[in-house]
């Protein structure tokens, strides 16, 4: 059922019943009742469920798996470092650009604005989307790493459509060292950033380039 539900001739349905009707739009049980579709053989069901099940099962698997994975290369990192290892400062790692101011007078139309919500939840009702023309260090695209530097400070790796980055994130582009190890030892010192924040007591904590 819960498949169904997310089909595209439901939403049509729902959409259909909505619009006709007041200012406000909604729909009830006798609304619902009215949708009709098909129901294959019983046998027929139990084989839809179980290959259903087996898919959801396994993408559960690579979701824990991908979740494991910046801890099992911090633990190969740890054993690798040692008190004799090079040192250097954070921005030889990487170039930290900052987006731009690109939600005033945004078109509604074009990619998405990537602002920190976005980075946290995903698109969602508020999501911003602009067809304006920027820069291409002021664009994300699938792999690409992101960090948020004032209010909400956190490392991220977008995976979403290509989008346009707002001010208060930085597009990290990595220079002599791979983006993997660019994305851990930035995590390591996260705590740290995040502590030099706090320190400077304003409503809004954050952080700059410098720091």
């Amino acid at each position: 059922m819960s498949y169904v539900l997310k089909s595209l001739d439901w939403f049509e349905y729902v959409d259909g019943i909505a619009s006709g009707k007041s200012a406000q739009p909604n729909m009830n049980a006798h609304d619902m009742s009215g949708f009709l579709f098909d129901l294959p053989p019983l046998g027929e069901q139990r084989g839809i469920a179980a290959t259903l099940g087996a898919l959801d099962d396994k993408i559960e698997s690579n979701r824990r798996f991908i979740a494991l994975i910046p801890e099992l290369v911090r633990n190969r990192i740890d054993k690798i470092i040692t008190e004799e290892s090079q040192k250097i400062p954070v921005n030889e790692m990487a170039q930290f650009v900052n987006g731009g101011a690109y939600t005033k007078g945004a078109s509604g139309t074009g990619r998405m604005v990537i602002r920190i919500a976005e980075l946290n939840s995903g698109p969602g009702g508020s999501t911003v989307y602009n067809d304006i023309n920027v820069p291409n260090d002021k664009l994300a695209s699938a792999g690409d790493l992101l960090m948020s530097w004032s209010g909400s400070l956190g490392l991220y790796r977008w995976y979403r459509d290509e989008a346009i980055i707002n001010q208060h994130i930085f597009k990290v582009i990595p220079e002599q060292y791979p983006a993997w190890l660019v994305f851990d030892r930035l995590q390591s010192v996260m705590s740290i950033f995040k502590g030099i924040a706090q320190d400077k007591a304003t409503t809004m904590g954050h952080i700059q380039r410098g720091h």
